[in-house]
């Protein structure tokens, strides 16, 4: 596929964020051939049609540029539309091209038009999950980080380097109290332009980062109950941090417990066993 630059100002669309070291990408097996619906300039990415891997010297495009939409970025009314007319979930998840994921991360960052509710940064594989509720946000961490990394069974426990972990509270909301709930520590936190960002020094397994927000007017009651999740190629476990006062504040959030020879973490009456 070809990266297009608009022929007026020789710029190129957001959607290729990251990708301005690249004139081609790979494309994916299959396509579902479309019709524009109206006028649709200058599309971000275009198909190569295909041509000859061998001989070597008829290694080459016959056809070096069309005008075949690859991706729709469209705005309609309030809402945000990107559409892949071609398998791009399938060709990321058995190849797993970087230039891919970084065309799947533009298109969710530009649909939700919203900064990222978390943010992790630092070196290895996390698994990420954010609960919200009334009065408290709860960022789940799980370390997949093992040998076999993408089977079911962990042979060991691969802790990870440093990660800073930066949050958004939602509705401008301001965090009262942050806790890790694995380690029972109370992180440094800072707070600016609306985030809580702190520094975990290792994840072994999991860690949760337990935010309770100071009182703020009521919100939808569908916030309460919603899991908000980000987006990753490898399963998401979700956990419930609901602590209510009096005999709630003497009890283990985190408890672990071994069954049959291996380690299962309970949390808030949810089971969560390392995968």
């Amino acid at each position: 596929m070809r990266l297009e630059s608009d022929p007026g100002t020789g710029k190129r669309h957001p959607i290729l964020a990251g990708l301005e070291d690249a004139e081609r990408i790979i494309n994916g097996v299959s396509r579902a051939h479309t019709r524009r619906n109206g006028s649709y300039p200058n599309p971000p990415l275009t198909p190569i049609p295909p041509y000859p891997d061998l001989p070597m010297e008829e290694v080459l495009p016959r056809t070096p540029k069309t005008d075949i939409p690859e991706i729709y970025v469209r705005e309609m009314g309030k809402g945000r539309i990107v559409n892949f007319p071609w398998d791009i979930d399938r060709a990321f998840g058995e190849v797993l091209p970087t230039d891919h994921l970084k065309l799947l991360r533009n298109a969710v960052d530009r649909t939700a038009n919203e900064p990222r509710p978390v943010m992790v940064t630092g070196p290895g594989t996390l698994e990420v999950t954010i609960w919200r509720q009334k009065e408290s946000l709860t960022v789940h961490l799980v370390n997949p980080t093992n040998p076999i990394m993408m089977k079911g069974p962990i042979r060991e426990f691969v802790p990870t380097p440093a990660q800073n972990v930066s949050i958004r509270p939602p509705n401008g909301r301001k965090a009262s109290k942050v806790h890790l709930l694995v380690t029972g520590r109370a992180p440094r936190v800072q707070e600016a332009s609306g985030s809580v960002s702190l520094t975990i020094p290792s994840i072994l397994d999991p860690e949760v980062v337990a935010i309770d927000l100071y009182a703020h007017s009521p919100m939808s009651s569908a916030l309460g109950s919603s899991p908000c999740t980000t987006v990753t190629p490898v399963r998401v476990h979700t956990v419930r941090h609901d602590r209510s006062p009096s005999s709630a504040e003497n009890r283990p959030f985190f408890r672990l417990t071994r069954r049959r020879g291996r380690q299962y973490y309970s949390a808030g009456g949810i089971m969560v066993m390392p995968t």
